[in-house]
């Protein structure tokens, strides 16, 4: 290179100087978030990518940030230690302008010189939809790191693995969970959690690898760990379908219980950090679907974990019973079981085309679907309330995610990425929310009926804790209550301070409402309590009254 040519190269370098990262870097720029707030880095575009460096670290000479920048980019690391930090400091003083930057992948609204601008980020791509803001916006390389290159495409999808949905209802039902995901936020949809719960080796996790594999092969992840664990993978994967099997397996029953409640309402938890300090966690924006071979409220029974009634409306706990356990209907050449292994393995030769398609269907369709979502969803809730035909308000309420469940799927038929028809979609839906609500006897949802269970199996192994009232002059300590008989109608006449001890998982107002609802519980007209009097007292008292029918051999 001659003289003059190396003094122009270094007049367009936007850090004068020696060095072939110095030399690299073609923008140092502020990184703000989506809202346009500052953050504590600087970004700098080497090449066609983008890495971020720690302000701080660079103003207290750390390089660490600089050495991964360069070890990324595949330059050599011509500096000493000291000319590093002088570059770091360089660095620094060259800030011009601002990058946005896209954390993660899934769903952002970007908000820019009062102007607000969405888009999905997938595949380390921003998908706008509609206009673009006229910023630097940046997507950070570990948005890509757990998104898999598609194997596949989506005819070959369809021939494969999606041909088989058909006449599968648990499958039909999963898939639309699945494709929810990516229209939550958007959309405004109700996010619900889905637990396929039935006997081992039936074809539950098949199920999950068959719709898993839409937009990543299996096998399927475990949920053996900490529920902080499965709380932080599933914040990695916002608006995307996250699949565990055996949840059983969760060492902690109490923060799984939380962690449905923190899936349902997107929330943040804080969770610790290195530093020994307290930081908030990300927050949860993906749809859940695990499998399990029992129902949440038979895992925390034994546990001493109490569980809220609302639960109910967070998760729906498919049964899965079929007539070839987790299908319907499965190819003549073809046991179940060997069905089943069909599906794992084309799970894990075809995946990603189908939500590379999904991605491309809402971007450019987001108006059209957000119109027909405020539309469709409260024709298709209604449609289903016709099929349970509930006063449930915690069915009714779950309903919400499950119509949503529904649009999404129908949606995805509508833009061809499926071959099933509209009835076949109607009718697997219409199949699993009926057989959801005739498992309630009475009216009850399985989290319901567990707290029946639960007081039946209280009361049949205790019955010496209910004496009879008219033995009340005999004190005994660990009472509960007492046995008593009102217009031939055999009572327990519970202690208002005992009603936690006979159903100690279940919070006293679930309890109740459950009691109540079964006809389990003899009240006053003025409230859930039965005033009777007692032989030491004319004055009546007030006791939580259960009839003795509640019992097994009641």
């Amino acid at each position: 290179m001659k003289k003059n040519e190396k003094k122009s190269t270094e007049k367009d370098q936007v850090l004068p100087g020696d060095g072939a990262l110095r030399q690299a870097i073609k923008s140092v720029r502020r990184a703000v978030d989506v809202n346009g707030n500052a953050t504590n880095k600087h970004a700098i575009q080497i090449g066609k990518k983008w890495h971020f460096l720690d302000a701080l670290e660079l103003v207290n000479g750390k390089i660490d940030s600089l050495a991964k920048a360069s070890q990324a980019s595949n330059l050599p690391i011509d500096l000493t230690k000291r000319e590093y930090v002088e570059l770091g400091a360089q660095i620094a003083k060259a800030v011009r302008g601002s990058a946005v930057v896209l954390s993660s992948s899934g769903y952002h609204v970007v908000r820019w010189k009062g102007e607000s601008y969405k888009a999905v980020v997938w595949r380390g791509e921003a998908h706008w939809i509609g206009e673009e803001p006229d910023a630097v916006v940046v997507i950070e390389d570990a948005v890509n790191l757990e998104i898999v290159e598609p194997v596949g495409d989506l005819e070959e999808w369809k021939a494969e693995i999606g041909t088989h949905f058909a006449k599968n209802p648990y499958m039909i039902v999963t898939l639309g969970a699945a494709l929810s995901a990516l229209l939550i936020r958007p959309l405004a949809l109700e996010r619900l959690m889905l637990l396929l719960v039935g006997e081992s080796s039936i074809g539950k996790t098949a199920i999950q690898e068959a719709v898993q594999s839409i937009i990543r092969p299996g096998p399927v992840d475990s949920a053996s760990g900490t529920v902080l664990g499965l709380q932080q993978q599933m914040s990695l994967q916002p608006d995307q379908p996250v699949f565990f099997q055996e949840t059983r397996q969760v060492s902690d029953a109490s923060n799984l219980i939380n962690l449905v409640f923190d899936h349902g309402n997107a929330g943040k938890r804080v969770v610790g950090h290195a530093s020994q300090q307290a930081i908030e966690g990300k927050a949860l924006h993906c749809v859940l679907i695990a499998s399990n071979e029992r129902t949440i409220a038979e895992m925390v029974r034994s546990r001493n974990v109490t569980i809220d009634a609302g639960i109910g409306a967070r998760v729906l706990e498919l049964i899965v019973d079929g007539p070839h356990g987790a299908f319907h209907d499965v190819p003549e050449s073809m046991e179940p079981a060997a069905f089943a292994e069909y599906l794992s393995a084309s799970s894990e030769s075809l995946y990603g085309a189908l939500w590379d398609a999904w991605v491309e269907v809402l971007v450019t369709n987001h108006d059209e679907l957000r119109e027909k979502a405020k539309t469709q969803i409260p024709k298709i809730r209604a449609w289903l309330e016709k099929k349970v035909e509930t006063k449930d308000r915690i069915l009714k309420r779950m309903l919400n995610g499950y119509a949503g469940w529904m649009f999404a799927i129908l949606s995805a038929r509508r833009h061809e990425l499926i071959e099933l028809t509209a009835d076949e979609i109607k009718e697997a839906f219409a199949t699993v929310i009926t057989a959801h609500k005739e498992r309630a006897r009475g009216g009850l949802s399985s989290m319901d009926q567990e707290i029946l269970e639960e007081i039946r199996a209280s009361i049949d192994e205790n019955p010496s804790r209910f004496p009879p009232l008219s033995l009340v002059d005999r004190k005994k300590d660990g009472l509960w209550g007492y046995e008593h008989a009102v217009a031939d109608e055999d009572l327990y006449l519970v202690f208002k301070s005992s009603l936690g001890k006979i159903a100690k998982n279940h919070a006293e107002r679930d309890v109740l409402r459950v009691l109540k609802a079964s006809g389990m519980l003899k009240h006053n007209k003025d409230g859930l309590m039965y005033s009777v009097r007692t032989p030491e007292s004319d004055m009546p008292k007030r006791f939580y009254a259960i009839r003795k029918s509640i019992r097994y051999d009641g």
